[in-house]
């Protein structure tokens, strides 16, 4: 019986046409499904980087917040609640610009975290879910702001001084003279906000809701 190669070959052909199809689609499966892994390794790590630092500024709120007061005088303390708010690995250069205010390298510093904190805000927002993601997002900016009236009013601590010094050491005359009342409302607004925004945060269960959201990813 003589042999169809014509019909044999195309058969094979098809045949082969046929496996290289399967093999193509199972390389492009496993290439998705890598691809997947990667994007969920990936939010995984974002995820747990921005909650590692915004924790920390919620630990050293948590743990200050009985001391940053702002009362009925002017708040000669600023410095040292700018550093107490500032005292991680992350922040503590930004405690530099407070002994060379508005020049020098850490002026610059100080801007840079202070940006850092909002894009951070930003992100808590958009990689994770809910309420408390919300909350968490509103701490984090209302921290920022808090950081920077501090500075500012620093630095209005220091014209106050010199007023001082042109007012007979009179504090009440000085204050008046720089406008500072008006600035420090403005601080005591700065500590509400962060305030209010660290008690939505963990009454809306935030820690446990974020991080039941970062497992979720692993």
């Amino acid at each position: 019986m003589a042999i169809d190669w014509e019909f044999f070959v195309s058969t094979i052909s098809a045949i082969g046409a046929a496996a290289a199809a399967i093999f193509a689609a199972v390389a492009v499966l496993q290439a998705r499904k890598q691809l997947e892994a990667n994007n969920k390794q990936s939010l995984f790590g974002m995820r747990v980087e921005r909650w590692i630092k915004a924790s920390g500024l919620l630990g050293l709120f948590d743990a200050n917040k009985g001391i940053v007061k702002v009362g009925n005088e002017p708040v000669l303390t600023a410095d040292m609640y700018f550093a107490l708010l500032t005292n991680n690995s992350w922040l503590e250069e930004a405690v530099a610009a407070l002994k060379t205010p508005l020049e020098g390298e850490g002026h610059k510093v100080l801007l840079t975290k202070i940006e850092s904190i909002r894009c951070l805000s930003m992100e808590v927002g958009y990689l994770f879910k809910g309420d408390a993601a919300i909350a968490l997002s509103s701490f984090v900016s209302s921290y920022a702001e808090l950081l920077h009236a501090l500075y500012r009013y620093h630095i209005l601590l220091g014209h106050l001084d010199k007023a001082a010094d042109r007012n007979g050491r009179n504090l009440e005359k000085a204050s008046a003279s720089v406008g500072e009342p008006s600035h420090r409302a403005e601080l005591l607004s700065a500590v509400e906000d962060v305030a209010m925004a660290y008690d939505v945060f963990v009454a809306a269960g935030g820690k446990e809701a974020i991080e039941a959201q970062i497992k979720l990813q692993q």
